[in-house]
């Protein structure tokens, strides 16, 4: 922060601004006194007083800013020091440690395989409707679709089902 040119140069306005504050209210005590602010220096040929020309002034906020600037070089070479002394002083730095990957998720588990599941088509009669005497019925008793059963068992006409014949479900 104290090489940082902007934070100096803004050091050394508010240097400045606290000059002119303190010329000011200095300045206000010593008016009846002959004009000039007193004991800040010679000029004119009375001691104490500065002229109106502000070159005083000038010459009073350089050599304030100055001795500013001076001393932000010896707090920024102490600061260094005492940084680069710590540094020296913690023995066995260790190295940030490597990121951590993140966990593979877990493979799905593996659905056992199961073996094929089949249903025998019955009569169809109109007392007694059996649902595995359609295809329809089998679908809607297994929760699918005629068409996924239609294609599961290559059939090419799902109204065209015979008693006996074997329908895989699932």
């Amino acid at each position: 922060m104290l090489r940082d040119r902007r934070f100096q140069l803004a050091a050394l306005a508010a240097a400045g601004a606290g000059a002119v504050v303190f010329l000011r209210h200095r300045g206000g005590a010593a008016a009846a006194g002959g004009g000039g602010v007193a004991g800040l220096g010679t000029s004119g040929g009375a001691v104490g007083q500065l002229d109106t020309t502000g070159t005083d002034l000038a010459s009073m906020l350089g050599d304030y800013s100055q001795g500013l600037n001076t001393q932000l070089d010896n707090w920024d070479k102490q600061l260094t020091s005492t940084l680069d002394q710590l540094a020296k002083a913690t023995p066995g730095t260790k190295p940030a440690p490597a990121p951590v990957p993140a966990p593979k998720p877990a493979p799905a588990p593996k659905q056992p395989t199961r073996a094929p599941e089949y249903v025998t088509v019955t009569r169809w009669t109109a007392h007694d409707a059996a649902w595995n005497s359609t295809l329809s019925g089998i679908a809607k008793h297994y929760g699918t679709t005629v068409g996924s059963l239609a294609r599961l068992n290559s059939i090419r006409n799902p109204n065209l089902i015979h008693v006996g014949q074997r329908i895989r479900v699932k």
